[in-house]
């Protein structure tokens, strides 16, 4: 036990367990004047020392070594330990979540009938100021009616102790105050009995209070709270799975080998060709069956007119369609040839199990042998045939590169749409978030500069560019490098709005893209002027290209924010300057009119 004043930080902190005689008798009575605290001990579970030192030491064992104080131990010789927190010499860290012990067993029969036994908590520091004027210390505070102001739990009440019959525990959340300067708080844990709620000075303290150090930076966390390793592993690896089966968020291995994307187009590439001859495209833009494919045959040969018993059924797999027969005559001038693009083949071939899977070996092939962690992460335009991205990426690429395409890992096949709405930008985020665990960005540049007009390719060049990643451009090899440096610059373009997300984002990429396009065009440049061209040399002198090229812009960068550093420092000293002859003038004005 410790005096009844040890109750700031200081004296929490050389509190020891060394009993010392007390003539303050027991609240509880004559039968509380000796309480069996080694039954209490036992019972409740209270941290304790593996020895305790004999009362009379000779005045040469104050050279040896003091022991560490425990903390949590409020009481005088002689008080009942009701409650006790198994905290042990430790401080409580955030979120302050704490078990408290209590057995209220020996005071059950000293109840009066209708009296309720509680546990408050109460700041130290209030009971300081509260009592200092009343010359009350704290632990004296904490046995007034006036420690009702001092409460410091998160639900500012006190909290009912309703078992009387045996050991038991509740659950606090403490809300220690900061004060200035000072990186702990001290919290007091006490025992009342309110016979009279209605009365706001029905306040009876009894047995021993319990002292807790309580660490107000929240810089550390408990082991079992949310700042514990196991919870956050938990929650990443639960969150990771059901990630990817709802098209949420990318999973943290969603990348598949450029060799397992090769073999599923060579799978679906008979299938798709036949889906396309059946099939056009209505693009009138005030039908509302704009964007659906139209069978061009009666019945349609990827949904039977009748579907026998265990037939295929209708195949196509959760795309809109409508039969060619019941379009309007404009929406049958409006009708365009199918093109075998990206968007159609991943709505078509990498749909989620929810969504419709097919009957082939696609999702077989792409279905991960192992987990594979994110290479390179591929921004490309959902226009341009995938056969196109299939040839860019294995001259850019080695076949065994782990490559993560957003919407491919994410199972996510509908076409996404366009805007600044909540939707839009959710999952344009949740694909951005792949890009942060990849090592480099790949640009495909498609024959029609798609890429150059697409904002979700935008959003993450920009992710890549102020993330410093590692960006390379790999243009179609039809592709003609002038006219794709004229594409990239949004102001070339006829249909380009400033005031648009589109022309924003567009406008701050437009140096950055042209200095990627110089990176190939010089290993292109250097790489043809050798004795043997070869893809490997190409890639090996582009990764060259743009290192180099990256460290150019740092020091560019570097050498800007000096300059506009230099410019602040500028405009302050001469706003002094002014502020000071401004002073001095008024100084003047005064000094005349005294």
């Amino acid at each position: 036990g410790m005096a009844g004043g040890l109750l700031s930080q200081d004296a929490a902190r050389q509190a020891w367990v060394t009993p010392r005689p007390s003539s303050r008798l027991s609240p509880m009575g004559d039968a509380a004047k000796v309480p069996d605290l080694q039954h209490d001990v036992d019972a409740l579970d209270v941290p304790r020392p593996a020895s305790t030192p004999l009362a009379g030491r000779s005045t040469s064992a104050k050279q040896t070594p003091r022991r560490k104080p425990v903390r949590n131990w409020g009481g005088m010789l002689g008080q009942q330990m009701l409650i006790t927190v198994p905290a042990g010499l430790e401080m409580v860290r955030a979120p302050w979540t704490v078990a408290v012990h209590y057995d209220l067993r020996s005071i059950a029969h000293t109840l009066e009938p209708g009296a309720g036994v509680f546990v408050a908590i109460l700041d130290a520091e209030k009971l300081r100021r509260t009592g200092s004027g009343s010359g009350l210390n704290p632990m004296q505070a904490s046995e007034s009616w006036v420690a009702r102001d001092c409460i410091c739990c998160s639900t500012g009440k006190l909290r009912h102790l309703t078992n009387l019959k045996g050991p038991d525990k509740i659950q606090v959340t403490l809300q220690p105050v900061a004060c200035p300067g000072e990186k702990e708080a001290c919290v007091l844990l006490r025992v009342v009995v309110i016979s009279r709620p209605s009365d706001p000075r029905d306040w009876r303290a009894i047995g021993a209070s319990v002292v807790l150090q309580v660490d107000t930076e929240a810089k550390l966390m408990q082991p079992g709270s949310q700042g514990s390793q196991e919870q956050r592993l938990a929650v990443i690896a639960s969150s990771s799975a059901g990630s990817a089966e709802h098209g949420e968020a990318p999973p943290k291995y969603g990348g598949v080998t450029l060799l397992q994307l090769a073999d599923f187009f060579e799978v679906v590439r008979p299938d798709l060709a036949k889906y396309i001859s059946a099939h056009r495209v209505c693009q009138l833009e005030s039908s509302p069956r704009c964007g659906y494919h139209v069978c061009m045959y009666s019945p349609c040969p990827f949904k039977p007119l009748r579907l026998a018993a265990g037939g295929k059924g209708d195949d196509h797999r959760g795309i809109p369609y409508v039969g060619a027969a019941s379009l309007s005559h404009e929406e049958e001038e409006k009708l365009e040839d199918m093109v075998p693009d990206v968007q159609l083949v991943l709505r078509r071939y990498a749909r989620p199990k929810d969504k419709g899977i097919s009957q082939g070996r696609e999702q077989e092939i792409l279905a991960l042998r192992k987990p594979l962690k994110t290479g390179v992460y591929i921004s490309h335009s959902w226009s341009e045939p995938f056969s196109d991205l299939m040839d860019t990426l294995q001259r850019a690429l080695d076949k065994e590169d782990v490559i993560f395409m957003p919407r491919l890992a994410l199972a996510d096949p509908e076409p996404w749409p366009k805007g600044g709405d909540y939707v839009s930008m959710q999952r344009r985020n949740n694909a951005v978030l792949g890009l942060r665990r990849a090592d480099k960005l790949v640009i495909i540049a498609d024959k029609a500069f798609g890429f150059a007009r697409c904002l979700q390719c935008g959003y993450e060049i920009w992710e890549a560019k102020e993330g410093f990643l590692p960006t390379f451009l790999w243009p179609h090899r039809d592709a003609d490098l002038m006219e794709l440096k004229v594409a990239v610059d949004p102001t070339s373009r006829i249909d380009f709005k400033p005031e648009s997300i589109e022309g924003r984002t567009a406008t701050k990429l437009t140096s950055f893209l042209e200095g990627r396009l110089l990176c190939y065009a010089l290993a292109l440049q250097e790489a043809s002027g050798s004795k043997v061209f070869t893809l490997e040399k190409l890639r090996q002198l582009h990764v060259e290209s743009e290192r180099k090229m990256a460290l150019k812009e740092a020091v560019l960068n570097h050498e800007k924010r000096l300059q506009e550093l230099q410019r602040n420092l500028q405009t302050k000293e001469e706003g002094l300057q002014k502020l000071k002859q401004t002073l001095e003038g008024e100084k003047e004005v005064h000094a005349r009119e005294c």
